[in-house]
């Protein structure tokens, strides 16, 4: 006879909740590592050149990408805490991160793909009036206001994130407090030279990271609180 055990909402016999928390955390780990290469690989100043080259590219990219696995981590945060009395703050922190991840990958589409073909035509003909357009495309009002909501919006998530690990019982109360730092300065550090902008990306992944590897040895189940 097959029988089927359930315990906080898992089965025996295929994929159980803390599985694909474990998979969601590493996505987390990942997102960190992104995070950090993306500043450290772009080049620096903003130039048609720059635009143009395959290392904007390959670094917006890897941008993209650690903001869409930082959603699959936060998820992973949610379903570690489902059955305490954080799993209100963690589905927040998951709402919360996923609209802001999705206001800002536009601007990032429109850096990756948008600026690297105005670098490149740039390149070839030499036209001042293709970096005029780069900055319109790069300061339009929409733009630049939809960015920082979704900024404001992951710094939020994080902030949010931080507080459902301490309140869970189940993770160290300052788990989740170098991801909130991190994102939470993530719109000034645009403003600071490139060493800044390195160094805060070794900040976001160190956050990152120790949230993985917090969600790999939680505390003894603890039950709703």
């Amino acid at each position: 006879m097959d029988t089927t055990t359930v315990r906080s909402g898992t089965t025996t016999g295929g994929p159980t909740a803390g599985s694909r928390a474990r998979w969601g955390a590493g996505g987390l780990a990942v997102a960190g590592v992104a995070l950090a290469v993306y500043p450290a690989l772009r080049p620096y100043p903003d130039s048609g050149p720059a635009w143009a080259s395959q290392a904007w590219t390959a670094a917006h990219l890897l941008a993209i990408a650690g903001f869409v696995l930082l959603t699959a981590g936060v998820g992973a945060v949610w379903s570690s805490v489902r059955d305490t009395r954080a799993e209100r703050t963690a589905f927040a922190a998951l709402l919360t991160t996923g609209a802001g991840v999705g206001l800002t990958l536009p601007y990032y589409g429109a850096e990756v793909f948008g600026l690297h073909t105005i670098g490149e035509w740039s390149v070839r003909g030499g036209d001042p009036g293709l970096l005029a357009m780069a900055d319109d495309l790069h300061y339009a009002l929409p733009a630049v206001l939809t960015f920082a909501v979704g900024l404001l919006g992951i710094a939020a998530g994080a902030v949010l994130t931080a507080v459902a690990l301490a309140r869970s019982g189940r993770f160290p109360a300052w788990s989740g407090v170098p991801l909130a730092l991190g994102f939470a300065f993530y719109i000034p550090q645009y403003f600071g030279p490139a060493w800044l902008r390195i160094a805060h990306g070794l900040l976001v992944a160190g956050g990152c990271l120790w949230v993985w590897r917090s969600l790999r040895a939680p505390r003894a189940d603890t039950g709703r609180r």
